[in-house]
């Protein structure tokens, strides 16, 4: 894969030999300078560093890029940082940039948008947009959106991931959307914590793991309001919502198209149609949809168009927990998809390769899995043990989702003479809350009570929340567990 992206590399370089590089901070000490005296074809390289500043491409098809575009090392994403000093927008497309104007290989951090698009069509690649109030906006927008991090975003209304309206139509290829959110406040109307789609857009996702994103009133996962959303090869998981649908909330003539996809794993409701406005429509083919068809709630509001080929089962990922969603060779989504398939007069192919660039399907020959990511095997293996190894703790807690209170208890090779703890994390990977059980007995199961507080004794907010168990200052295990008042 990293050849092909040289080769490319090298072909735009061979057919541009008239353009300019201009080096930051060597030829301009900004970024922003060096647009403004660069013309079309031009590359901006950025040494790593951070830029403080606000950076418009004034409708020039340029490319603006770190170091990473020289041997695609991903060190140079996380040490090229672009931020602001006042709150605003930190990268702005806004005067028609059409795709030859180009964005790759930064973090963005700390703005009002990471990246703001209105009626421009750029690229952007491999970006790690986080801490924003809004990750990336779309506004009349069609940017090719690829091999980016979206997290860890976060505002008080909707659509803090990717927020794409008026006719936006993006396409967004092996990216990873986890862990935004929409804070709660009196009387928020919170939406599309991952992705929010309203006004005619039309947004295709493939191969991208929208995970743990949450939001108080209607979709963790994504908000689709009178537009179209097709997902192939992808994973929505884990996200939770306060109200209505936990992966998708569709209303008012909303288009839903799911293949090859895992829907496992959200709060509330895995696909929640509002009754409200326009019928909707929903076709789902090849896809892992926990509950089945009774993981829709249709309202009388949902017509279904393709409904085949679909499972409901656990998916078993190789470590939920720690964010690793390759499938286990016994999971029944080897081999499960479809390489093509026809819906409403329209051909649909699975991605030809998955999220890591490895080929689909594996092997050649075979029919792809489902999901972001492609296990070697053509088919799953049966009869492999999934029960837990008595070796190692085995740590849970009842009642999983909880509104006051959840006992955690482990039970494995502990005894009277070892120091064990749990530590509550949020989201965001904040310390919480400390936990101290009773050192136990040989071979007996311990328990500890968490009252959703933190150390302060505050409540905290619904959502999910990670806890870690140490014994001698040495992590055993790691589980989550959902808070929802």
């Amino acid at each position: 894969m990293k050849k092909i992206v040289l080769l490319i590399f090298l072909m735009i370089f061979i057919s541009n030999l008239s353009a300019t590089i201009i080096n930051i901070p060597l030829d301009y000490s900004t970024i922003q300078e060096g647009i403004n005296a660069s013309v079309n074809n031009d590359t901006i390289l950025v040494q790593p560093g951070t830029y403080a500043e606000e950076i418009n491409f004034n409708g020039k098809d340029i490319i603006v890029t770190s170091l990473f575009i020289t041997n695609q090392n991903c060190s140079y994403i996380d040490s090229t940082i672009l931020t602001t000093q006042n709150n605003g927008n930190i990268i702005i497309f806004e005067s028609g940039e059409s795709a030859n104007a180009r964005l790759q290989g930064f973090t963005i951090q700390n703005g009002y948008n990471g990246v703001y698009c209105e009626n421009s069509n750029p690229i952007l690649s491999n970006l790690h947009v986080e801490n924003n109030w809004r990750g990336i906006s779309l506004i009349n927008s069609s940017p090719d959106i690829s091999n980016c991090k979206v997290y860890y975003n976060f505002n008080f209304e909707k659509g803090p991931g990717i927020y794409c309206i008026a006719n936006s139509c993006p396409t967004i290829t092996n990216c990873l959307i986890e862990f935004n959110y929409i804070l709660e406040l009196d009387e928020t109307w919170g939406s599309g914590g991952g992705l929010y789609c309203e006004n005619n857009s039309n947004v295709k996702v493939l191969n991208t793991v929208i995970a743990s994103n949450s939001a108080d009133y209607t979709s963790g996962g994504i908000y689709c309001n009178n537009s179209e959303i097709t997902l192939i090869n992808s994973n929505i998981i884990y996200n939770w919502v306060n109200n209505f649908g936990g992966a998708i909330y569709g209303v008012d003539n909303s288009s839903i198209i799911l293949i090859n996809s895992i829907i496992y794993g959200n709060h509330n409701a895995e696909i929640y149609f509002s009754d409200d406005y326009t019928i909707n429509e929903i076709s789902i083919a090849h896809t892992l949809l926990e509950g089945g068809e009774s993981g829709i709630v249709t309202n009388d509001n949902c017509t279904f168009g393709l409904f085949e080929n679909n499972i409901n089962t656990n998916p078993f990922f190789v470590d939920a927990l720690n964010e690793n969603y390759h499938l286990q060779d016994s999971s029944l989504c080897i081999g499960a998809g479809i390489d093509e398939i026809e819906i409403n007069s329209i051909i649909y192919s699975a991605p030809i390769f998955d999220i890591e660039g490895n080929p689909r399907p594996a092997p050649e020959g075979s029919m792809p899995d489902m999901g972001s990511y492609e296990n070697a095997l053509g088919e799953p293996v049966v009869g492999i043990d999934e029960e837990p190894d008595d070796e190692n703790p085995c740590l849970s807690n009842y009642p999983n989702p909880f509104s006051t209170s959840t006992l955690i208890s482990y039970y494995g090779s502990t005894n009277s003479h070892e120091i064990s703890q749990i530590k509550i994390y949020n989201l965001k990977g904040q310390l919480v809350r400390e936990l101290r059980p009773i050192s136990p007995l040989p071979d007996q199961s311990v328990s500890v009570t968490w009252d959703g507080r933190d150390g302060a004794g505050k409540e905290v907010s619904s959502g999910f929340y990670f806890y870690k168990l140490s014994v001698n200052s040495k992590t055993e295990a790691v589980e989550k567990c959902l808070l929802v008042k």
